[in-house]
């Protein structure tokens, strides 16, 4: 549902259940780019990934990035975006 509302969006798990090191109470990770964000655009991938997870009895953690916020050398050096790199599994598009 999330890949077809939004197919311009690259959509990456990472985390414990990338790593395969998750039990059974784990959350999702997921990082969502976009090539713009705005207040609206991020409520409603808010609003599907939560409706999601919901009908799925699943946890989202989510964050959003754009394209270019998330390749800048400020961002793109944190220890948190790295191990997106690091261990991130494409569920839609591709880095």
């Amino acid at each position: 549902k999330i890949t077809e509302k939004f197919n311009d969006n690259i959509l990456l798990l990472y985390g414990s259940r990338a790593r395969g090191d998750a039990n059974v109470d784990s959350d999702y990770d997921l990082c969502v780019l976009v090539p713009e964000l705005n207040k609206n655009y991020q409520e409603e991938l808010f609003t599907i990934i939560w409706e999601e997870g919901f009908e799925n009895d699943m946890f989202f953690q989510t964050v959003y990035f754009t394209y270019d916020n998330f390749f800048s050398e400020d961002v793109y050096k944190t220890r948190h975006v790295q191990s997106i790199f690091k261990e991130g599994i494409e569920i839609n598009g591709e880095l």
